[in-house]
């Protein structure tokens, strides 16, 4: 219910799904560069004491940490919440970056929750992909409960 951003008075609908086969998705969830410690390029160490050997080493590096930042980017993208009502030419870039994942053979797209620290979502790009394994459950939002703390002034 948290998930889909449900609203004082509002109605959700719940159910179980399980997968039909095996999914193959992009994990944007758990990202882990190749190197983290990594954080320059080549052009960080003088020209005269580069080893050729070592850039080219490096270069792949550097490239997977440039993955694994733009991926990153696409998972807190994916993230942001969204409402009925707002502009949305903003989701363009992101609709267009997962057809472009699916393109690929790629079954779904599992992703961060923006609303809880642990939670994840994962994006299907075929339905047939899961079977429902329990009635759809009805529910009313009667209530809806925060939690806050000050802010201390400067």
């Amino acid at each position: 219910m948290r998930e889909c951003r449900a609203e004082f008075n509002g109605d959700v609908a719940v159910a179980t799904f399980e997968m039909s086969q095996e999914l193959k998705y992009l994990d944007l969830a758990e990202l882990r560069p190749a190197n983290p410690f990594l954080l320059g390029d080549e052009g960080a160490v003088p020209e005269e004491r580069r080893d050729p050997d070592v850039v080219a080493a490096v270069n792949p590096l550097v490239q997977s940490l440039v993955a694994t930042q733009f991926l990153g980017e696409l998972g807190r993208e994916l993230s942001v919440p969204t409402r009925p009502g707002e502009n949305q030419i903003e989701y363009v870039p992101t609709q267009y970056l997962c057809e472009f994942v699916k393109s690929l053979g790629v079954g779904g797209i599992r992703y961060k929750s923006s609303l809880r620290q642990t939670g994840w979502n994962l994006v299907l790009f075929d339905p047939n992909l899961a079977r429902q394994v329990s009635d759809v459950r009805h529910f009313h939002i009667t209530d809806l409960s925060l939690t806050y703390e000050e802010i201390p002034s400067a």
